[in-house]
């Protein structure tokens, strides 16, 4: 995933971005300034070092009181973004959630099978992952058992509400179409009259 540059006016996620590590620490030691801050799409400056891979930043952001599982506005979090083990492990010793899905009910292991990160990456993604489930988290939740399928959801996006109920509307009438051909041909096969035993087209 790469970033576009940022609007003007989020000075931390600017610093983060551009990695002016004075700027940042400036901002951080400031009382007034909100380290979550989030820009237009949602991203705030820990998702910004957790998808650059700067292991400074992500644990320098953390020790300020960072929000390790702040949201964009498609439900990413800053592992979502991640794609470097180092960084997975710090975000993972800070508590950050493995099971968490976003809008396509994709987890971050998910994302970054996607993106095509390394054979390393992602072995670090399940060896976190096993840890997570063996410290409580639910199974279901972590297989997204209780989710939509990204397939299906990104299925449902590209064809539009307007088009999706078309659709179910189609095969509901479908549905009871084939259910009333199937019940009528049964009818029809019970009244019919039984072959007699004398029939010369009955055989044994």
């Amino acid at each position: 995933m790469e970033f576009d540059m940022m609007e003007s006016g989020y000075a931390l996620i600017e610093a983060v971005l551009y990695e002016n590590m004075g700027m940042a620490q400036k901002l951080l030691e400031s009382e007034n300034y909100d380290i979550n801050e989030a820009d237009a799409s949602g991203r705030t400056a820990l998702h910004v070092a957790a998808c650059h891979g700067n292991e400074h930043v992500v644990r320098l952001l953390l020790e300020n009181g960072a929000d390790i599982n702040a949201r964009d506005k498609n439900d990413n979090t800053p592992l979502h973004w991640c794609g470097h083990s180092e960084c997975i492990s710090i975000l993972a010793k800070y508590g950050a959630d493995f099971a968490v899905r976003n809008k396509i009910g994709a987890t971050a292991k998910d994302m970054a099978i996607r993106r095509g990160v390394s054979p390393e990456v992602i072995d670090t993604f399940e060896r976190y992952e096993q840890i997570f489930v063996r410290q409580g988290c639910d199974r279901k939740r972590m297989a997204g058992e209780d989710s939509i399928s990204p397939m299906w959801y990104e299925f449902g996006q590209e064809l539009g509400p307007k088009k999706v109920f078309l659709l179910v509307l189609f095969l509901l009438c479908f549905s009871l179409y084939i259910a009333y051909t199937v019940t009528g041909f049964s009818k029809h096969v019970e009244t019919r009259l039984p072959l007699k035993y004398d029939s010369p087209h009955y055989e044994l």
